[in-house]
């Protein structure tokens, strides 16, 4: 199991806890490229935990904003899944990042802000890559090519 842990080293936090394709047998794009994984969630006072599904690519997405911003860029990373995820990591100063969070069960919302140091970054993106190396996009929509997540950007 591959962990990737947004957040400061304080108490809050947000983790993915990737545990391997929901369809292990699969070959083709829209299938293969299902990731298991559990979700924890603490912010103040709450917490929360539960099962979900992503997509690699959205991994792959997030990766990609989450070096720029260790650069030195300014924007914002994003990881998305549609009905359950969003976060958003955008640089605050030189060193400080904003962490803003919103995950979903379909019936309950969290929302939070979470802090980190861009030196916290570096974690995250190897956290990502062993992720994409262990689980890389299988195959390709013949309408929109994604870049794999082997393509490490450099």
């Amino acid at each position: 199991m591959h962990h990737i842990r947004v957040g400061g080293e304080g108490a809050d936090f947000f983790t993915l806890a990737i545990r391997e394709r929901q369809f292990p047998e699969a070959t083709d794009y829209w299938k293969a490229n299902w990731l298991t994984c559990d979700v924890e969630v603490s912010a103040g006072a709450f917490r929360g935990a539960f099962g979900a599904v992503i997509r690699n690519e959205a991994l792959d997405r997030f990766l990609r904003g989450l070096r720029l911003l260790y650069e030195g860029a300014s924007g914002t990373a994003t990881l998305e899944e549609p009905n359950w995820l969003s976060v958003d990591v955008f640089a605050e100063g030189d060193n400080q990042m904003k962490v803003w969070c919103q995950v979903s069960d379909n019936c309950n919302n969290l929302e939070c802000n979470l802090a980190l140091d861009r030196v916290n970054l570096l974690t995250i993106i190897q956290q990502i890559e062993r992720v994409c190396t262990t689980y890389p996009v299988v195959a390709y929509p013949a309408t929109k090519p994604i870049t794999p997540c082997e393509d490490r950007g450099r």
